[in-house]
């Protein structure tokens, strides 16, 4: 069984016995530790997988919303940071090194809701690295276990250990990038440079580009299967569509087009947004007759802890190019800006779920530049060739799949449950109704207590009367 967000926890939430089982963990003989992923265009990060043995499954549980075997607590994700160095301008540089902070913070804040099924992976732990010079043969350090470890491992190529190989690219990724500065520098060691690390829940899935990449199967797959739900939101209408090579009555383009909307309206209602939403950053598998979508790489995005909040700060890209190719979304864009900019933004976003013109509200929120540095997605995406897969966020659905695409996104985001409310505002309304509950109480004690005073004035008045009457 394949671990949801948020399911997979540490069983205390003591951060000192939290670092002991990551300890013990990279301290045992039996811990295997392979590299996934690595990146250096906003940063150079390291993603690895870590394998631990069956002894340490003590440490995490499972949420108590759902039951997970225990063969699938033995691995998690370790996301390794490289991003400064002391004698370098890291301004110049051009790495946004609040991007980590963000990504973590985010994480912890999507990541560990324990009454939903989260959109995000589940966050574990994390440990800032000031010096990797500093922290050779510390056994109270996380990053030299994790070095003694990589040490161990041979590279992938063959050549040296996992170790070389990752402080070769790192040095690479520095001194290429510096190359195009007037004030040059060169890094021959990692001792210097400063990181961090974060450790997160495993997925064991594919990405949704490859989900629905046509040399793959995945999608041919699931679309030739039953397939009844997504995230475990019910959708027979959509599911009773069958269409040859579609899911739930939709295309490949049209599918992927569809999650990326789906969960741009669901990290909207959030009060999150992603900035950077892209097949590659989106995780999918099916389980039984439903499919699971998840989120990763939240650098660029933005979390408001309120509503009041998000609405005062969401403001347009207006810096967008006109020198395009890609004629089609630069039309769609000045047709959508129109209306956001009639009336508050995130009104106007609000208004058009409602209306259920989800293009436009998933247009609106891409239009929206979250963060100074960077420019917004629809700028980003505007540039990419006409069919590229990081364009789809912004594609037109079909006329003959737009009646699924608008029953999939209504049924799993904006339809109530039989216990109540959707599956983002189920909680919200509960609230809601709680303090209507307690208000409506307080009315009815206000109007008990009108009545009585009245009753009592109606009774002084009438003996009033008697006594006028007696005396005359």
């Amino acid at each position: 069984m394949v671990l949801k967000g948020g399911v997979l926890q540490f069983t205390s939430q003591d951060e000192t016995i939290q670092k002991e089982a990551l300890l013990a963990i990279l301290n045992h003989q039996e811990t295997k530790i392979s590299k996934i992923h690595e990146d250096s265009r906003d940063g150079i990060v390291f993603v690895f997988k870590i394998t631990f043995d069956s002894n340490f499954q003590h440490y995490f549980r499972p949420s108590s919303l759902i039951k997970v075997e225990p063969s699938s607590t033995k691995v998690i994700i370790l996301k390794f940071f490289v991003y400064t160095c002391k004698q370098l301008d890291t301004g110049t540089y051009g790495y946004d090194m609040d991007q980590y902070t963000r990504e973590i913070n985010i994480a912890k804040e999507l990541g560990a809701q324990a009454n939903v099924d989260p959109i995000c992976p589940s966050f574990l732990y994390e440990e800032s690295i000031t010096q990797f010079g500093s922290v050779e043969h510390d056994s109270n350090s996380l990053f030299s276990l994790l070095k003694l470890n990589l040490e161990d491992e041979e590279a992938e190529k063959g050549v040296g250990t996992l170790y070389d190989d990752i402080e070769s690219y790192t040095l690479k990724a520095f001194n290429r990038d510096y190359e195009r500065l007037t004030q040059k520098a060169e890094i021959d060691s990692l001792s210097s440079l400063s990181g961090r690390l974060l450790f997160m829940e495993f997925f064991d899935c594919c990405t949704l580009l490859d989900f629905c990449d046509k040399d793959k199967i995945h999608y041919s797959s699931a679309s030739s299967s039953h397939l009844t739900s997504i995230n475990g939101r019910d959708l027979q209408e959509a599911s009773s569509i069958h269409l040859e090579n579609t899911l739930f009555g939709l295309s490949k383009k049209s599918f992927m087009t569809l999650v990326i909307h789906l969960l741009s309206l669901q990290l909207f209602d959030l009060r999150c947004i992603h900035g950077d939403l892209h097949p590659n950053n989106v995780f999918i598998f099916v389980e039984n007759e439903d499919i699971k979508l998840k989120i990763i790489d939240f650098g660029r995005s933005k979390y408001w802890a309120t509503e009041a909040e998000m609405e005062a700060e969401l403001e347009l890209d207006t810096d967008i190019p006109r020198a395009t190719t890609n004629k089609l979304l630069l039309e769609l864009y000045d047709r959508v800006k129109t209306t956001a900019t009639e009336t508050n933004i995130y009104t106007t976003i609000k208004r058009h779920i409602q209306d259920k013109n989800y293009l436009n509200a998933v247009c609106i929120i891409g239009m929206c530049r979250v963060l100074t540095k960077y420019k917004s997605p629809f700028h980003f995406y505007l540039n990419k060739p006409i069919g590229s897969p990081y364009s789809n966020m912004y594609e037109l659905i079909p006329p003959e799949e737009l009646v699924a695409y608008k029953t999939i996104i209504t049924g799993v985001l904006y339809t109530p449950t039989s216990e109540g409310g959707s599956s983002i505002y189920k909680n919200r309304i509960n609230k809601f109704i709680a303090s209507k509950q307690i208000n409506n109480k307080s009315k009815k004690s206000k109007k008990r207590k009108k009545k009585t005073i009245n009753r009592k004035k109606s009774r002084k008045i009438t003996r009033k009367k008697l006594q006028n009457r007696r005396q005359k």
